[in-house]
């Protein structure tokens, strides 16, 4: 059984994304080394941030390329948070189990954070 993850998403600017992943979506910072590599976590998704140098800022046009989905016990602790930075939220819509929304990281990745309820344990 599956109780962790780990990717790793490619940056322009590292201090723009660690920013991001921890005051928006409030995941803590684990490590970094220089202006290259960062790692930040929350419970079971590990996060790996590095630094594209064969890609400038003022020379790259930032796309989608990656989707992120993270799942949540409750959506409103972290649509506050999403909100209080001011950060673009791109949709939001009901399901049957929860609530989904998206927003894109700095670097044009799109991301569903969707809200899952209190899972109960299995005995």
């Amino acid at each position: 059984m599956l109780i962790s993850g780990k990717i790793t998403l490619p940056v322009i600017d590292l201090h723009q994304s660690v920013s991001f992943y921890t005051r928006v979506l409030g995941l803590r910072l684990i490590e970094q080394k220089g202006n290259y590599w960062a790692a930040v976590s929350d419970g079971g998704l590990r996060i790996t941030l590095e630094r594209q140098f064969y890609r400038e800022p003022q020379e790259t046009k930032k796309t989608q390329s990656l989707s992120l989905g993270i799942a949540v016990f409750h959506l409103d602790p972290v649509l506050a948070r999403i909100k209080e930075t001011g950060t673009v939220i791109t949709g939001m819509h009901e399901t049957g189990d929860g609530r989904i929304l998206t927003l894109s990281d700095p670097d044009g990745n799109k991301i569903f954070v969707r809200e899952v309820g209190e899972l109960k344990k299995k005995a």
